[in-house]
């Protein structure tokens, strides 16, 4: 149970206004900060550390295609690279947005 700090109405924990006096109660999402400057720069350069490693892997797994194809062997150059060079592409796409990469 919680509290109004208005009318001192007993309140659900989940509530985001008060059913009594209709206070409402500020937002705490997106205010967790970081522990500081260095876990963030930790934090940053293993985010692109991710999206370099799997940028690259999707350069190789297409690479890899490439070269089964040339050998003759269709089965693992039209599955295993495409299906490989895209995921390592998706994730590098992933890494991006959580990084924010692309917003400076």
């Amino acid at each position: 149970m919680a509290i109004c700090p208005a009318c001192s109405a007993s309140l659900d924990v989940m509530e985001v206004s008060c059913r009594t006096c209709g206070f409402d109660f500020p937002s705490t999402t997106g205010t967790v900060k970081s522990n500081g400057s260095l876990a963030r720069r930790l934090e940053e350069g293993l985010l692109m550390a991710g999206a370099v490693v799997s940028g690259f892997s999707s350069l190789l797994s297409a690479l890899y295609a490439f070269d089964q194809l040339a050998r003759g062997e269709l089965l693992s150059a039209f599955m295993t690279g495409p299906v490989g060079a895209t995921f390592c592409a998706a994730m590098t796409v992933v890494f991006i947005k959580v990084g924010g990469i692309a917003e400076s």
